[in-house]
C-alpha cells in the first residue's frame, strides 16, 4: 500500500519540548518485505524522512483525551498511530486518513505486516517441477496476404 497522509512523529527526545507538532503531508510506503513502513517526501522516492519496523510495533487509534505530547490527535479525522518500541528507539507515529475506509484499509495491512511478519519476496519461491523439461508448438509461418493472419499450425 501506498499514498499520501499526514503525518507526525514523537520520539523519546521531544517529550522534553512540550511544543505543539505539526502535521505534515508526506507520501507513505508499506513495504511488506522488509517489513517496514517508509515516509518519503514525495511520489519519486527520492528523500526517506524515517522509517518504522513493523514487527512487533504496536497499531492502534488513539483513545479520546489520551496524552499525546503536543499532538494534536483529537481534533483530527481517522486517526492511528504505530508505536515502535525496542532498546535503541521510542518513537510514535501518527496519521491521519481523509475517509474511514482508508483508515481501516491500512490498519488492516499494517497489522498484518507487524503479526505475521516480512513476507517471502515472490521471485524467490520455486515451483516443483522437472526444471529441464521443455514443450513447445511449432507454427510454420508465412507472410501475410490481404492483411489475413498467414499462420497455419503443423
Amino acid at each position: 500500500m501506498e499514498g499520501f497522509m499526514l503525518t507526525v512523529a514523537q520520539h523519546r527526545r521531544s517529550f522534553q519540548y512540550k511544543k505543539k507538532q505539526e502535521w505534515r503531508d508526506l507520501f507513505v510506503k508499506l513495504d511488506d518485505i522488509s517489513a517496514r513502513l517508509i515516509a518519503l517526501t514525495d511520489r519519486s522516492q527520492f528523500e526517506v524522512c524515517w522509517s518504522v519496523y513493523l514487527v512487533g510495533a504496536d497499531i492502534s487509534t488513539p483513545v479520546p483525551g489520551e496524552s499525546s505530547n503536543g499532538i494534536d490527535v483529537d481534533d483530527t479525522p481517522y486517526c492511528f498511530y504505530v508505536r515502535e518500541t525496542s532498546a535503541a528507539k521510542d518513537c510514535t507515529h501518527y496519521f491521519s486518513t481523509p475517509t474511514g475506509s482508508t483508515k481501516k484499509a491500512w490498519v488492516k495491512a499494517l497489522t498484518q505486516v507487524a503479526r505475521d511478519g516480512p513476507r517471502a519476496p515472490r521471485f524467490a519461491a520455486s515451483q516443483p517441477g522437472n526444471e529441464f523439461n521443455f514443450q513447445a508448438r511449432v507454427v510454420k509461418s508465412r507472410p501475410h496476404v490481404d492483411g489475413t493472419h498467414a499462420c497455419s499450425a503443423s
